[in-house]
């Protein structure tokens, strides 16, 4: 009887997986051209820049540019370890998110 359990108990474990698995392969990105640098190297999220018109861009730019230029100066001086760009992911989101409510 334990046996059975167990069995069914991963076959379940296993198909939540299969479903977890096919879930995340649906919202993975894929680029399939070559960039010139590496700050070309990977699009914005999920798209979402690619929807804005240009008016929506160029506020966005004006908003985010200054802090991703800064932040990449600081990754590639190695001035971050890892704890401090999760503090920092984690700073940005939440004052992005605190702004709206």
């Amino acid at each position: 009887m334990r046996q059975m359990l167990q069995v069914m108990l991963f076959s379940m474990i296993a198909a939540g997986s299969a479903w977890a698995n096919d879930k995340l392969d649906s919202c993975n990105v894929v680029w399939n051209s070559p960039s010139a640098t590496e700050a070309d190297s990977m699009p914005i999220g999920n798209g979402e820049y690619d929807r804005m018109n240009k008016a929506q861009k160029l506020s966005w730019d004006r908003a985010y540019e200054p802090k991703n230029a800064q932040l990449l100066v600081d990754l590639h001086a190695n001035k971050l370890n890892d704890k401090q760009l999760t503090q920092w992911k984690y700073q940005r989101f939440m004052k992005d998110y605190l702004r709206t409510i």
